[in-house]
């Protein structure tokens, strides 16, 4: 208790104590946001000066702290302006008097540096958070640009010109056909970017899937055979090759857009519903997230695709599929909505439309151009 009385006694303690608790309140209030609009206002000021991160006390804190070192240096300055001046009325011996005066000249121009540094101190934040913004926005814009102009030529077109008819009847045919050479060239470009910025994956994702739906729309999956055995249907699905180069580069890209390193904040959601995805080599992609509700597997071998695993309670197949892993009909894996034999093709056709319209939410692809 001596002690603490001594501690009270001293005048300083009271100079240190009665503004520490004024700080301390101020603190407070602006915590429980009672000080009106000042949480919002600190917030603002703090953004500004690439502080937003901070919550608004720490920053009302900052700024305290800050204004106090700046109001001490202040009146330091000015105490030792006014210390020269009246030093230079006492009279004292000559060398005495030179020393004196060139340490408080000393001490003066570094106090002034201090004071104008510290001055400059939310100045020099808010270039440098300033500088900071343009040089993001400018990064952003030219992704951006590059984006778009991937996008663009997504849709890419060129002239052809061939010769048609002989003789007399031949002519010259100008006619406008998809630029395939420079369509696959964007899907590239579209998967670097994603290397450039993960976030951007479910952006792209989403055209890159759009650009294969829309395609099948034009191109239409070929009809197996009907009455077909087994053999003869393996043989036909062998014999298949992919409808148009882009479009297959496009599915491998869409299997290549996810990572490990990726962050899950939003998952790249592949949507290939009613896609027409025949003879395309998928090998080693991968698949996590991508809508294959409703499609139909025939004669594929999944023996070292396990990532299809997800996916087999949305598809619909018979005893022509092998399962991930080698496995058979037999196994415990094997879907419960899946007959377990070989279907010819018109039974399997009537019961995968049937199995369709049990599915609910499930929405019929819209006829293919030539389907007539």
């Amino acid at each position: 208790m001596e002690t603490f009385y001594e501690l009270a006694a001293d005048p300083l303690f009271w100079k240190l104590a009665i503004p520490a608790l004024a700080v301390a309140i101020l603190l407070a209030l602006i915590w429980r946001g009672s000080v009106k609009g000042s949480a919002a206002a600190l917030t603002l000021a703090g953004e500004r000066m690439g502080l937003g991160n901070l919550p608004p006390a720490l920053i009302g804190f900052a700024f305290l702290t800050w204004g106090v070192f700046a109001l001490m240096l202040l009146i330091g300055l000015y105490s030792l302006i006014w210390e020269v001046i009246w030093h230079a009325a006492i009279p004292e011996s000559e060398k005495d008097r030179l020393w004196n005066w060139r340490f408080l000249l000393a001490q003066l121009a570094a106090l002034a540096t201090v004071l104008g540094a510290v001055i400059a101190l939310p100045v020099s934040l808010n270039r440098l958070f300033l500088a900071r913004r343009q040089t993001e926005t400018a990064e952003n814009q030219l992704f951006n640009n590059k984006l778009n102009r991937a996008t663009t030529d997504l849709a890419a077109r060129h002239q052809v010109t061939r010769e048609i008819g002989r003789g007399q009847q031949k002519r010259i045919l100008t006619e406008w056909q998809d630029d395939l050479l420079t369509r696959a060239a964007a899907i590239d470009r579209l998967e670097g970017l994603v290397h450039e910025r993960e976030e951007e994956a479910p952006r792209i994702a989403r055209t890159l899937s759009l650009y294969v739906r829309e395609l099948t729309r034009i191109y239409a999956p070929e009809t197996a055979p009907k009455d077909a055995s087994a053999a003869e249907l393996r043989a036909w699905a062998r014999g298949i090759q992919p409808v148009r180069p882009d479009m297959e580069s496009a599915a491998q890209s869409l299997g290549q857009l996810q990572s490990p390193q990726m962050p899950e904040a939003e998952p790249v959601k592949i949507d290939l519903r009613h896609a027409n995805l025949q003879g395309f080599n998928l090998n080693s992609l991968r698949l996590r997230n991508a809508q294959l509700t409703g499609a139909a597997l025939r004669l594929v071998d999944f023996t070292n695709i396990p990532q299809i695993a997800d996916h087999l309670g949305d598809v619909f197949g018979d005893g022509t599929v092998i399962l991930p892993g080698g496995h058979a009909p037999d196994h415990a894996d094997w879907p419960a909505h899946w007959p377990k034999e070989e279907l010819s093709h018109g039974d399997f056709m009537e019961k995968w439309r049937e199995w369709q319209a049990g599915l609910e939410g499930y929405e019929a692809p819209e006829p293919s151009v030539g389907d007539g």
